[in-house]
């Protein structure tokens, strides 16, 4: 039996990289909260850890109406089920310290030096390793006529990042490693003091900064993979999404893969041949990335741009994710839709929206139930008076 456990905050303890990492409060509530989507990615026979009654019992209505077989667990009853692999959101340092403490066996874990590999994997650098490795796949290809990244640029001091401010139009700032909206810095000019300490404290805790051009983006989009350690890596399907201001994940679009598809052409103006061979080539190095190391889903952001003359294209490796992602879950969760009573099931894909949004008291909470349950949406994890994040597809 596979148990799976909703810790979304693995980048944060990749960045870390301690065996005992604390959520901040924020963190740690999401992972409370919104621990039932784990129900999502398990397969029948498998179970997901939750961490009370109402969330088991949520996880048994949901089997009721979907006709599935996943089991809610607590901690307490993990010694009273027989794990045979666990599947967290992602792997750190700290999500195999707490595992073997509530009694999960050693044995089914990544060793410390697997643990080591998956997070060089996850490093920010390693978007520059996929974009050349691109490139000299494709070299001769006229498929990637349509596709554009110049590699980004590792700073290891001020001068040199100010340097690629200077020698760009836009740049994006990225720490090796962060969460999602978070470890990213826009300067506005390469004098910014704010810039410079933000520089400097990223530096001096993670060695590096990853320096890129700002794109003038169309579409946000990625491509979802599948590692099985060992065996196969495979094409788990596309997102299409959306980030707020602040580069955090605001909604997916809950679609089957040939609606996402068709909306990643029509935006790209490009051609179902060019994105099966990017996901073909994508498969082959992630498999020699972390192939014998890794089991789980990983995920690469890439983005429809446009260039100045409005001539758009695809830039091929925004980010990797060494970590399950919201548009995997919205994937999955587009299978289910219909099941689950969503009204309107007819209408455009693009009208259905997979988002997480935080309530700070109950008044509100329940006011924003109403309003989605008038308007023909779904609820995706148990509520009451402490929970404070609501996942929904409207």
């Amino acid at each position: 039996m596979t148990l799976f456990i909703f810790n979304p905050d693995t980048d944060l303890a990749l960045s870390q990289d301690v065996a005992n990492f604390t959520a901040p409060p924020h963190a740690a509530q999401i992972a409370h909260d919104l621990c039932t989507l784990s129900y999502f990615l398990a397969e029948d026979d498998d179970c997901i850890l939750v961490h009370n009654m109402l969330q088991k019992t949520w996880v048994n209505d949901m089997n009721h109406r979907l006709h599935r077989r996943v089991t809610g667990v607590t901690e307490s009853e993990i010694s009273q089920v027989e794990i045979t692999r666990v599947c967290p959101w992602g792997w750190n340092r700290s999500i195999k310290n707490y595992l073997m403490r509530i009694g999960i066996a050693e044995t089914i874990l990544p060793t410390d030096v697997e643990l080591s590999r998956i997070r060089h994997a996850a490093n920010r650098e390693r978007t520059i390793d996929i974009i050349r490795l691109l490139c000299n796949i494709s070299a001769d290809s006229s498929y990637f006529n349509t596709i554009y990244a110049e590699c980004p640029t590792v700073c290891v001091n001020i001068p040199q990042i100010k340097s690629f401010i200077e020698a760009h139009q836009g740049t994006v700032l990225k720490a090796p490693w962060s969460s999602s909206g978070r470890g990213i810095y826009i300067p506005n000019s390469p004098n910014e003091r704010p810039m410079e300490q933000w520089s400097r404290g990223i530096i001096k805790r993670q060695g590096a900064i990853i320096a890129e051009p700002l794109y003038n983006r169309v579409l946000d989009f990625a491509m979802e993979f599948r590692v099985c350690r060992g065996n196969t890596t495979h094409f788990a399907g596309y997102s299409v999404f959306h980030n707020d201001t602040h580069n955090s994940f605001e909604y997916g679009i809950v679609a089957d893969d040939n609606t996402l598809e068709q909306i990643i052409l029509n935006e790209s103006n490009t051609t179902h041949a060019l994105l099966t061979h990017i996901s073909s080539q994508l498969c082959k190095i992630i498999h020699n990335l972390v192939g014998e190391i890794y089991d789980g889903f990983v995920g690469v952001d890439m983005m429809v741009c446009s260039d100045s003359n409005g001539n758009r294209f695809i830039n091929p490796c925004i980010e990797l994710n060494m970590r399950c992602t919201m548009g995997v879950l919205a994937n999955r969760i587009a299978q289910y839709c219909t099941d689950l009573g969503a009204k309107h099931s007819e209408s455009l894909p693009s009208k259905r929206k997979f988002m997480v949004k935080y309530y700070p008291t109950t008044d509100k909470y329940i006011a924003a139930t109403e309003h989605i349950a008038a308007n023909g949406g779904i609820i995706l994890n148990a509520i009451n008076n402490d929970t404070h994040f609501m996942a929904c597809v409207l």
